[in-house]
């Protein structure tokens, strides 16, 4: 978790406790609010595709904030379990991938190779930033450091594909994630024996 998102992770749970509070009286699942966050980002990413930039923004802002509220709602009511961490992770990958893919599939059909291999470039660095992670941690090394992690990442999709502007987005976002794979490489290679 990088900085800026430590610095307001207190303020944003004090926030949505309402929501928390409502959650945990209708006894939702924490694992439903991640299979409900895949589904939104999923009809985000298809609006995207279709090239409706705002509403596939607007869907991809949604979906992100189920996925900021499944771990906070396990914390809250104690349901907290490694298969619930393991599928949060899993769909972590999902939602990644599912708008970048979109946005290649839409440059393919547009026949435009620069965005495609924009995009791929994003798809291909923003999953070697949570691949290097998770690889050192297995291996007994947590990796404190990340410029440009997840919540960076995900925000980064969802503002510029709310302007239209996709390639200037998967530029940054690759950018980001390529600095921040070679960050925890470096990392890795100081602290593994």
């Amino acid at each position: 978790m990088s900085f800026f998102v430590k610095s307001l992770k207190p303020s944003f749970e004090k926030a949505i406790y309402p929501i928390l509070v409502f959650l945990k009286e209708k006894n939702i699942n924490p694992n439903t609010i991640s299979l409900s966050g895949v589904v939104v980002i999923s009809i985000g990413s298809f609006f995207v595709y279709e090239n409706y930039n705002r509403i596939g923004a607007i869907f991809l802002l949604l979906g992100g904030l189920f996925d900021a509220l499944d771990g906070a709602l396990a914390r809250f009511t104690k349901k907290s379990s490694s298969f619930g961490a393991f599928l949060d992770s899993t769909i972590d990958r999902l939602s990644d991938a599912l708008p970048i893919g979109a946005m290649i599939l839409f440059f393919s059909k547009a026949q435009d190779v620069e965005g495609v291999f924009l995009g791929l470039l994003a798809l291909i660095f923003s999953f070697t930033v949570s691949y290097t992670k998770a690889r050192s941690h297995s291996l007994g090394v947590d990796i404190p450091v990340g410029f440009f992690e997840r919540t960076e990442r995900f925000g980064t999709i969802v503002i510029f594909t709310f302007l239209g502007f996709y390639k200037l987005g998967l530029l940054i976002l690759g950018i980001g994630a390529f600095y921040t794979t070679l960050e925890r490489i470096f990392y890795a290679k100081k602290h593994l024996s």
